[in-house]
């Protein structure tokens, strides 16, 4: 099963290094990272960034990701949000264990 991790953002900051470093750090390995962005596009490798300046706000980005995304999965994750080790693939084991359509999560805030 693959998961489409969409992350909308505005600018790069090391906030959002450090939370597309927790994705990439993850066990799961059959994922996909989408970036979308209204103002920017990054060129990091293992990563499709999208730049569209009609998306703005973070629903309308999440919306194109969503569009762009091959995942059988599509997992929204703020820019701000660092990943715990293990998380995706704790999520997937919970989605089939109840046979669930969605699931969300508690954020915690980062530490810097």
């Amino acid at each position: 099963m693959k998961v489409s991790v969409i992350i909308p953002f505005r600018e790069k900051n090391e906030l959002l290094e450090k939370c597309i470093a927790s994705v990439k750090e993850q066990n799961y390995k059959n994922k996909e990272i989408i970036l979308v962005s209204d103002r920017t596009s990054l060129n990091e490798k293992g990563v499709i960034s999208v730049r569209n300046p009609d998306c703005k706000g973070v629903g309308a980005k999440r919306n194109f990701g969503g569009k762009v995304a091959k995942g059988d999965l599509l997992f929204f994750l703020d820019s701000d949000c660092i990943l715990k080790k293990g998380t995706i693939s704790s999520l997937i084991k919970i989605l089939e264990e109840n046979k669930a359509d969605a699931i969300s999560g508690k954020s915690l805030t980062p530490t810097r």
